[in-house]
Parts: C-alpha cells; structure tokens; sequence
C-alpha cells in the first residue's frame, strides 16, 4: 500500500511537470519573434495580436512594432509564399528555412466579419496601408478605398522587432 501512494504521488509529480511545461512552451511562443534570415534582420512574432483593430486603435496601441510597408515588402520579396487552404493560412517560409504563418481571420465591418477563412488583412504601420492575402494573391493595399471608411474595420495585427 505504501509504494502504491508514493507511485500515486510520484505520477502526480510527473503530470504537474508535463503540464507545467506544457504552459511554459506555449508562453515563449506566444511572446517570442522568429528571425526568418531577412537582409534587415526584422524579427517577426510567432503569433497575432489577438482581436481585430481600427488602424488609429493598432498604432496607439503598439506604435512602432507594427511592421512598415518596407518590411512587408521584403517579406514578399525575400520569402517563400504559399496559401494553404486547408489550414486557412498563408505560409512564410524565410530564406534561412525558419517559418511563420498568418492565418486567415479576414476583417470586421461593424458587428460581422468578412472574408473569414479566405483572406487575411494585416495592418502596417504606413498610414491606412494593408498587407492582404487570398489564396489567389499576396500584395500590399492601400485601404483609403471609397473615401477611406475601411480604416475604420477591424483588421489583424502582427509585430516585429
């Protein structure tokens, strides 16, 4: 009876620890950036910001992390792209192999979202400027469309440093 409630105990010990790291590995990747061997040495984040943004509420909020237009140029340029729409996302694969993805939240218009599992729209940090991909292409926007009302939907935001 007694090695059975140290067994007890000790598989307890084991799960706490599994769990513990569990919890840790999922912390660093949601706080860290990944250096995908881009000519400017930007790191980009593992992950979104969660939510969507107006793009006065994403600069007032994280101000200079939000990537430039220059950046996500170099993206595109340096960068190995494909959408995959199983995953709903769009793959980036950095001349040095390492990889992050965006996934595919589409935008909110008021109370709705639009483009759900179809597209993918990023704010920069160039005024009303968008990054946008489809599964039928990947380009830099202007969002001042139709007298500017879409910088006023939520959009998706993913930071650098």
């Amino acid at each position: 009876m007694k090695n059975l409630i140290h067994n007890r105990e000790y598989i307890s010990a084991i799960l706490s620890g599994i769990a513990l790291t569990i919890v840790i590995c999922a912390l660093v990747n949601h706080f860290s950036y990944v250096d995908l061997g881009l000519p400017s040495g930007t790191k980009w984040k593992t992950f979104n910001q969660y939510g969507y943004y107006t793009h006065s509420r994403a600069m007032k909020k994280f101000k200079n992390k939000m990537p430039t237009t220059e950046q996500y140029e170099e993206l595109i340029q340096y960068c190995k792209i494909s959408y995959n729409p199983d995953r709903d996302r769009l793959e980036v694969t950095g001349p040095n192999g390492k990889r992050i993805t965006f996934s595919a939240k589409g935008q909110k218009q008021g109370g709705s979202r639009r483009g759900h599992k179809n597209e993918g729209l990023y704010w920069t940090s160039t005024r009303y400027k968008l990054f946008h991909f489809s599964y039928y292409d990947t380009i830099l926007e202007e969002s001042a469309v139709g007298g500017g009302e879409r910088r006023h939907w939520g959009n998706s935001v993913r930071l650098v440093k």
